[in-house]
């Protein structure tokens, strides 16, 4: 929880900044941190593919030129609560329940993805895991 608590304490400082630093024109040459995604050093899993390995070793966004990966079986509680995102619905309602705005952080580089301007939300990963023990981010997703 510690992670999660120093994480979120970041998104919050950096928007703080933002809001004083950045400028209002999502169209603007501006770029800042583009994930939403929960702490890097939070365990993480991923199904297999069909000759059993690890569908995380396979689809891997911005690799950095990594040649290396460690992977290990994750022991799972009997019956986890998880969250799963199957949808841009489920993940907007993820965003809706656990809302921190980070509009000022985010602008720029997600108006460039979408071209939408207007609020910008994430979880706040920290509140999710009060609730749950593990969110699932499906493919199809």
């Amino acid at each position: 929880m510690a992670v999660l608590g120093a994480a979120r304490d970041q998104v919050i400082d950096e928007e703080v900044v933002a809001r004083r630093d950045r400028p209002l024109d999502p169209t603007a040459n501006f770029s800042g941190h583009w994930w939403s995604r929960p702490p890097g050093e939070l365990a993480s899993s991923a199904g297999e593919l069909f000759d059993g390995s690890p569908v995380k070793l396979w689809f891997v966004e911005d690799s950095l030129g990594w040649e290396r990966a460690t992977g290990q079986r994750l022991t799972v509680p009997e019956t986890p609560q998880i969250y799963e995102i199957d949808s841009e619905q489920a993940w907007a309602g993820l965003c809706a329940r656990f809302p921190p705005d980070v509009t000022a952080q985010k602008r720029h580089d997600w108006y460039r993805a979408t071209g939408r301007r207007g609020k910008w939300f994430m979880p706040d990963w920290a509140e999710v895991a009060k609730y749950y023990d593990a969110v699932h981010l499906q493919t199809r997703a």
